[in-house]
């Protein structure tokens, strides 16, 4: 249990008498007791949307260590702190797409819910993983415990009465997820974006106990990254940029209410991050890079969380451990470099020049200032040391496109390399990296993958050598029926 220091002794002997034991043995309501004031965090807000936000907890943001015991941390908004019950919060460091969560282990944190008036109704985001219990517990008639988050059922009196008990088949809750619950003259509850329920009619309730890591009678086994509440409902706009705030920064698949791809929306209501209509066939495993000052967003590396994802990047020329231990930068705000896929699988099927993934990329870019960045991949080719990444400026991958040596499953490159609506897969060649010839040029100029060639000579030329060079150190080469050391001239071959 915790007070304000600068409480008097007297105070302190009123506060312990009315402790109010809520959640189990030792769990403990805080009375309202302390005053709030709005302050928002430096650094904007959720998707630039800080009217009535009334509590922030970006678990991220302060500066904890991987494996670190969680007592106590501040709130984005206002004074008022959380302070943990039995001090056994972990901390992991990059838990979900380079950025940390807390792990309450049979824990939870308390605030003071004072001054927090739901009377125009409330609205959070938040995101999670679990298996049992709730992760929070933020207004309504805890009468109703327990609440839920587990498998295919969740149950929550956020704001409402009586409780709202929904079945859901679309999401893994083990997986990190984004919730976002409304409750004011009407109710909603979506997951990543899709609604799972929805009442036209509710009765608000506006009782509240703030804990993270339970709800009444319901520790959370899970993990916790952020959470973000509203002392009213939020119009459809600044849902979607809060929505498209978390989605990127989590590597979560956003959707439409109807479960259709959806557009991911800036700070500023007007850019897009990334935008359905110009990718559609690839909505799936959307991720993505981008700074939004506003929008307290800076995401200097990404791999989607989707089930299947195999492709990470960053900024710079490495991938770093966790997003913020990443040192490169982004120059201009409202600046994004995004990719998503064609939804097939990540295997090496399709064959033509070399042997491609099925899987195929589509770039987004807006307002990107390029340079150096970094794309690691899963699953390149077992067993086969000359895999390459692929960009073309179509669908159809050839001889013609441009071709990149990955090395231990990683790729550095300017990012000016791809283009705005540019393609790109991955590749397996086995064949030569380099062809040159001692008289005349080749027509078309060498490319890997590219197997046929002509080349002219003048008159006086009665012979010419062939220097070819392998990917593979390990490949044999013959010209003309003789063995040819990569990289070495071959015997003359007369014209």
């Amino acid at each position: 249990m915790w007070v304000e220091r600068n409480l008097t002794k007297k105070w302190l002997r009123q506060l312990s008498a009315m402790l109010i034991f809520l959640l189990a043995a030792n769990m403990v309501s805080i009375p309202n007791l302390f005053p709030t004031r709005e302050v928002h965090a430096a650094g904007g807000c959720p998707g630039g949307v800080c009217t009535e936000l009334v509590s922030w907890v970006d678990t991220g943001n302060h500066g904890f260590s991987d494996g670190q015991s969680i007592t106590s941390l501040s709130d984005n908004v206002g004074s008022i702190g959380w302070r943990a019950r039995f001090n056994r919060f972990k901390y992991q460091e990059s838990a979900v797409n380079f950025h940390g969560a807390l792990q309450p282990s049979t824990d939870y944190l308390s605030r003071s819910s004072s001054g927090v008036d739901f009377s125009n109704g409330g609205e959070v985001f938040s995101i999670q993983s679990g298996t049992s219990g709730f992760p929070w517990e933020l207004g309504g008639n805890y009468s109703q415990y327990p609440a839920i988050y587990q498998g295919s059922r969740i149950k929550t009196y956020f704001l409402t009465n009586p409780a709202v008990d929904i079945a859901n088949t679309s999401y893994n809750l083990s997986n990190f997820t984004l919730m976002n619950i409304w409750s004011a003259s009407d109710w909603s509850l979506q997951l990543n974006g899709k609604t799972l329920h929805n009442k036209s009619a509710n009765t608000l309730d506006t009782s509240k106990f703030f804990y993270l890591g339970a709800g009444h009678y319901s520790y959370f086994d899970g993990k916790i990254a952020e959470m973000v509440l509203y002392n009213r409902k939020l119009r459809d706009i600044e849902r979607q940029q809060v929505n498209s705030y978390l989605a990127l920064k989590y590597g979560l698949a956003l959707k439409a209410g109807d479960g259709t791809a959806t557009d991911y929306i800036a700070s500023d209501g007007a850019t897009r991050m990334w935008t359905a209509a110009d990718n559609t066939g690839y909505g799936n495993r959307v991720a993505g890079i981008g700074r939004d000052d506003q929008g307290a967003l800076y995401q200097k590396q990404s791999k989607s969380q989707a089930d299947g994802a195999n492709v990470a990047i960053a900024l710079g020329g490495s991938v770093a451990n966790a997003n913020v231990n990443n040192g490169a930068t982004i120059s201009n705000d409202l600046s994004f470099f995004t990719f998503s896929d064609n939804g097939s699988a990540a295997f090496y099927n399709r064959t033509g020049p070399a042997t491609y993934m099925d899987r195929i990329y589509k770039v987004d870019k807006t307002n990107w200032v390029d340079q150096t960045i970094t794309l690691q991949v899963d699953n390149t080719a077992a067993g086969i040391s000359s895999n390459f990444l692929v960009i073309s400026s179509d669908e159809s991958f050839d001889g013609s496109d441009s071709f990149y040596p990955v090395t231990n499953g990683k790729v550095t490159l300017n990012s000016s390399n791809f283009t705005d609506g540019s393609y790109f897969t991955f590749a397996y060649v086995v064949g030569l990296s380099d062809l040159t010839l001692s008289e005349g040029k080749l027509s078309p100029a060498f490319g890997i993958g590219r197997t046929n060639y002509s080349a002219s000579v003048g008159n006086s030329v009665t012979s010419v050598t062939v220097t070819p060079t392998t990917i593979d150190s390990g490949a044999t080469i013959t010209v003309n029926g003789q063995s040819v050391t990569s990289g070495a001239a071959s015997a003359a071959i007369p014209l």
